[in-house]
Parts: structure tokens; C-alpha cells; sequence
């Protein structure tokens, strides 16, 4: 009959080396899984949400979207918010859409842009919450988010969502 041992197993123990590479590369799994968003939580054309520091002095050109979104709080108007990006392809699709498609709404709907990289964007990113970019928001005259989408929308779905906000349904 053989004793055994209470000592923990030796750091060059075979079984030891065996579970901890296991464990690293499940944890590296699961890591890559999370960062491209598995699950649904972004669209297909989404693209996560880059933490940095909000320097981009062209993203800062035009209105100020925190006081634009304000104003329209205040006079009770829908508004549409689009969190962007520059860099993201889907980012620019969208923004070129809702820059076509929001004139034909003026005056029912306010259009905020909010671009990731204008530092005026960071009271609405306390404000609203999500995790990629494009992400838009419907804001009905109350201030309640109504509707959102992550990624971009096609010219006749953007237009049935902003139809929606503007006739109060």
C-alpha cells in the first residue's frame, strides 16, 4: 500500500502545466468572443466602441450635439441621435444617410450627430448607453428612447422609424 502525499503538486508537475494552459486558453477564448460581440449585443456592420482620449478637432465642428439635444428636450421635439464614428465604414454610411434623409423631417424631428471623437459628444455618452458604433437613438417628445438600432439602417427603414417618431407612435 502505497502513502500519499498531503504536499501540493510540484510547479513542473505535468497535470498542473496541463490545466493551466487549458485555463489560459479558455480564458483567451472566451476574451475574443466578448471583444467581436457574440451573442447579438452588436449589428453585423457595427464597430465596437473605441475608449481614448476625444481630441478630433473636425469631429468638433458644427453644433454642440449635447447642447442641440437640449434644445430639443426643452421645446419637447423627437429627436434622432446618431453616436458615429469617422473611421467605421458603417459609421459613415449612416451618417450620410441620416444627413440625406433628416431635412425631410425638419421641424418634427431634431437631428443630433454625435461623433465618438468631438469631446462636446461626453454628456450624451452618460446619458445613453451602448457598446458600438453606429448606434442610434429615437427620442420621443417625453425624452423616453422609443426605439434603437445598432448599425446601420437601409433608406426605407430609416424612414419608417423616423415616420414613427414623428406621428408619436
Amino acid at each position: 500500500m502505497s502513502a500519499q502525499s498531503n504536499e501540493p503538486p510540484l510547479p513542473n508537475d505535468p497535470s498542473r502545466r496541463t490545466t493551466l494552459i487549458v485555463a489560459v486558453v479558455v480564458t483567451l477564448v472566451i476574451g475574443v468572443l466578448i471583444g467581436l460581440g457574440v451573442g447579438g449585443e452588436w449589428g453585423d456592420d457595427a464597430q465596437p466602441l473605441e475608449a481614448g482620449v476625444l481630441t478630433d478637432p473636425e469631429a468638433a465642428a458644427g453644433p454642440d450635439p449635447f447642447e442641440v439635444y437640449e434644445e430639443a428636450r426643452a421645446d419637447r421635439t423627437p429627436i434622432y441621435i446618431l453616436f458615429h464614428s469617422g473611421g467605421c465604414p458603417p459609421c459613415v454610411e449612416a451618417e450620410e444617410r441620416a444627413t440625406r434623409i433628416l431635412p425631410d423631417y425638419e421641424g418634427e424631428i431634431v437631428y443630433v450627430s454625435a461623433h465618438t471623437v468631438d469631446p462636446r459628444t461626453r454628456e450624451l455618452f452618460d446619458l445613453f448607453s451602448f457598446r458600438s458604433v453606429p448606434t442610434m437613438f429615437f427620442v420621443d417628445a417625453d425624452g423616453e428612447v422609443v426605439d434603437q438600432n445598432i448599425g446601420p439602417l437601409d433608406d426605407d427603414e430609416l424612414r419608417d422609424r423616423l415616420d414613427d417618431l414623428a406621428s408619436g407612435s
